[in-house]
Order: C-alpha cells, then structure tokens, then sequence
C-alpha cells in the first residue's frame, strides 16, 4: 500500500558511534557526506513511496507494525547505490510514522561471512528490544 504521508526519520544512537555515521562525523570527510545523508534523509521520510519504487528491501514481515528493511545508497557520483556497497537497516514504524536509522555500514564493515547473519548478529546485541521482529539467525 503507498501513502503520501511523510515518516520522521530518527538517527539511533548507535548508528551515531558506529560504522559510516562516525566515519562521516570526521572533520575531514563530513562534508563529502552531507548531501548523501540528506538524499537518504529525504528518500525515507517518503518510505512508502521507496517501498513502491523497490528501493528499499522489507526483510521482516511486512504486515507488522514495526518492520526492518535494508536501504542501500551511495556517496560518491560516481557509484550505484547496488554497487556501492553502503547499507541502511533502519527500523519502519507504521503506527508512529517513524523510521529509525539503526546503522548504515559498508559491506567492508562485514568481514567475512554472511552479511545477513552480520546485521541480525548487530540488532540482537544492540537494539534486543527489536531481536525477537529478526528472528532466530
């Protein structure tokens, strides 16, 4: 279902210290990263609208009220958001309106192994209040 309605779109505490937030939070790289974090900022605050268009991936149930999707997105010009490497899991309020930013991350952050088994790890061992929406890894 598409809406028009706008989303508040909340940045979590972690996703402030960790991965691309505290590496774009440096005075070096902070203004590389302005216009891309506003260009997220803005594509999930019309989330339904990304949800239609197939730019964000719903990866729990979508029927729930609280729901976790991945969104990925680029920095520089020259990439695609696919290519790019950069992830958001963000967390989809419906009943509230909000989207939270729970982390965004490059997939060099992963290591090896399995991304997604990386980011459901991440979730359950800082955001335990969502871990039972991911189920068991």
């Amino acid at each position: 279902m598409f809406t028009n309605d706008k989303y508040k779109v909340v940045l979590s505490e972690y996703a402030k210290k960790h991965f691309l937030f505290k590496k774009y939070s440096k005075k070096k790289l902070k203004s590389v990263f302005e216009k891309p974090k506003k260009s997220l900022f803005l594509l999930l605050e019309k989330f339904d609208l990304a949800l239609n268009r197939e730019l964000a991936e719903v990866i729990t149930f979508k029927d729930n009220d609280l729901v976790i999707c991945k969104i990925e997105f680029k920095i520089y010009p020259q990439d695609s958001p696919k290519t790019s490497g950069n992830r958001c899991i963000v967390l989809q309020d419906k009943i509230n309106k909000k989207i939270e930013i729970l982390f965004a991350y490059d997939k060099n952050d992963v290591g090896g192994g399995s991304e997604t088994v990386w980011w459901k790890k991440k979730i359950k061992e800082n955001f335990s209040e969502h871990s039972d929406i991911i189920g068991k890894i």
